[in-house]
């Protein structure tokens, strides 16, 4: 009987040690397990990307027309209302002469007599308005500015360099106000540049025949290169050195290995990152979140949903 219990004294002391050691060494597990960096990852996408520049536009009339008076006389009636649109053959202006003013109605004979009207030759746009009504013109005298609608385009300040791309693009949409945005295709081109901003500078016509006031200020975006097909990250996921010269990401070799990879950036469109080189499996996973000051070959705990 003493035999039996002699040996199984020892076995139950070495199971008990077994036992704490597990223990030991699961909590010791659990423990490095919780405290790893928690990153959140992404995968590598394929599409399009563009690169914008804004450009300056401004809306303009390149013609304007001055409204003269035909012969002296009083203005009689007045219809010019400046940035009103008025139509061809409307009545701008009634002059009645001094003669004709100085008799009177009755010793003319009839109302129209000795009066003439002057009214718009086409469509278009009132931009100054000089005469009222009763006030006397001489002939020749201005009495106000008119633009065709034909006339009005929108200017676009282009930089030398990027000119083959405004001519390529041909087409552009702006926002002029919020919820509102207006196309327009290239028409011409001015032969002389704008001096202070050394561009040149394009003609844009508005789809529709759309009109805009004079003198505003408009931010054209222009497509200044495009790569279809191409490997594409979040912005986040890209990190930079202190020269904003090298880049690299941290990707995911395992369930929890980080791993560093210098890459060569291409194209930045709103949000989105080329990746030229390397070209990375489908499926890779790239942390997008909790990368910052993680050292090559870190293991990480990825939350929970990535």
């Amino acid at each position: 009987m003493r035999r039996v219990i002699a040996v199984w004294i020892p076995i139950i002391i070495g199971l008990t040690l077994l036992t704490g050691c597990s223990g030991k060494q699961a909590e010791t597990q659990s423990s490095e397990t919780t405290s790893l960096p928690r990153v959140r990852v992404d995968s590598v996408r394929h599409g399009s990307l563009r690169s914008l520049q804004v450009l300056s536009g401004e809306t303009a009339y390149l013609n304007r027309r001055t409204l003269t008076s035909p012969m002296s006389g009083y203005i009689t009636e007045s219809k010019l209302q400046v940035g009103k649109s008025v139509k061809k053959g409307q009545l701008l202006y009634r002059i009645r002469t001094r003669e004709a003013e100085a008799l009177g109605q009755s010793a003319v004979g009839t109302k129209d007599m000795g009066t003439v009207e002057v009214r718009a030759r086409a469509d278009g746009r009132i931009l100054a308005a000089d005469k009222m009504n009763g006030d006397f013109a001489a002939e020749g005298t201005r009495l106000g500015v008119m633009a065709q609608t034909s006339d009005f385009y929108i200017k676009l300040f282009v930089p030398y360099r990027l000119r083959d791309a405004a001519r390529r693009q041909g087409q552009f949409t702006m926002a002029v106000a919020p919820g509102d945005t207006i196309r327009a295709r290239l028409a011409d081109s001015l032969a002389t540049g704008d001096a202070s901003s050394q561009t040149v500078i394009y003609l844009l016509r508005t789809d529709g025949g759309r009109v805009l006031p004079e003198g505003m200020n408009l931010n054209i975006p222009l497509v200044t290169a495009e790569h279809r097909h191409t490997q594409w990250l979040p912005k986040e996921a890209v990190l930079a050195d202190e020269t904003l010269q090298h880049f690299r990401v941290m990707k995911l070799s395992d369930d929890s290995l980080a791993l560093s990879i210098t890459v060569q950036r291409g194209l930045v469109d709103s949000g989105r990152v080329e990746i030229l080189e390397p070209h990375f499996d489908p499926g890779s996973r790239i942390i997008i979140e909790g990368q910052y000051g993680l050292a090559d070959s870190t293991r990480v705990k990825v939350q929970a949903g990535d």
